[in-house]
């Protein structure tokens, strides 16, 4: 895998809690609103959000390894309930010590509609300060 290619996401305008992350960012009105869970337990993703036709759903993963169920993947795209031309980005954002190493479970899953990523951050501590 290259760490070479640069992603660059839009910057979100507000920053929500939601029951169900995926109804409320099917749901809402504005883009760019980062929707997170109240719970800390949500079946696969941390946090999501919509710019233009793309939902960004992001897990956060410090192992080395992480579930990627194609069925969780495809009930989240179905939750979505997705519109002619929209899709899903699944990205799973890795500390860039790890990335070389980090793998999906089951590998490269695929999913109708939505593609997964995995993408380093670099130096997520200093990102917070």
């Amino acid at each position: 895998r290259s760490s070479s290619t640069k992603l660059t996401l839009p910057k979100c305008q507000r920053v929500e809690q939601a029951h169900d992350i995926l109804t409320a960012v099917r749901n809402a009105r504005d883009d760019l609103v980062l929707y997170h869970p109240v719970s800390e337990f949500n079946p696969l993703v941390d946090f999501i959000f919509k710019h233009g036709k793309i939902y960004y759903a992001v897990q956060v993963t410090i192992g080395s390894k992480h579930d990627a169920n194609p069925d969780k993947i495809k009930t989240m795209v179905r939750k979505l309930e997705l519109k002619r031309g929209e899709t899903v980005v699944l990205l799973y954002a890795v500390p860039a010590g790890i990335f070389e190493k980090f793998a999906t479970d089951p590998p490269a899953p695929s999913v109708e509609r939505c593609s997964v990523k995995v993408i380093s951050i670099l130096n997520p501590a200093a990102n917070f300060k």
